[in-house]
């Protein structure tokens, strides 16, 4: 898959071009993506286009809060110019709560849709058995009382 393209004087992340419907993981194909051309010295002399928060570990659980990804300094992401559904998976938000622009041209009709993820809690490289532990540490956590008792 190819990557994202950065244009650092308009503060634009173009989804590259295709054909059909795309799924993209906020973090592996997009951030990583611009990472790539920061460190490639292209965009080094750009304002940052992220702000990252979360990816800290729970105490020894195995557990990380999810990881939000946020546009900052006016960078949007602009979709591919073609007819399609463009998907981003993942907790991206705007400082300015824009997170796309339109595509190049009204020809196009784009649909966007985003996969947050609501738990904010990540599991990283965890076996099944891992998980029943986690999972049955957690369970005694909280209970159903607990939360009626919190309202």
């Amino acid at each position: 898959m190819a990557d994202f393209l950065f244009d650092g004087v308009n503060k634009l992340i173009t989804e590259p071009s295709g054909s059909g419907d795309t799924v993209y993981d906020v973090g592996n194909d997009i951030y990583s993506a611009w990472k790539r051309w920061v460190l490639s010295g292209d965009g080094s002399g750009f304002a940052a286009a992220f702000i990252i928060e979360g990816g800290t570990p729970i105490g020894s659980t195995g557990l990380f809060t999810g990881t939000t990804y946020i546009l900052t300094n006016g960078w949007k992401i602009r979709p591919a110019n073609y007819d399609h559904l463009l998907t981003l998976n993942g907790n991206i938000f705007s400082d300015d709560g824009i997170v796309t622009v339109p595509a190049a041209t009204a020809n196009a009709t784009v649909f966007i849709n985003s996969s947050v993820n609501a738990q904010g809690v990540a599991v990283s490289g965890a076996s099944a058995a891992e998980l029943a532990a986690i999972n049955a540490k957690l369970d005694g956590l909280l209970t159903k009382q607990d939360f009626i008792a919190l309202s």
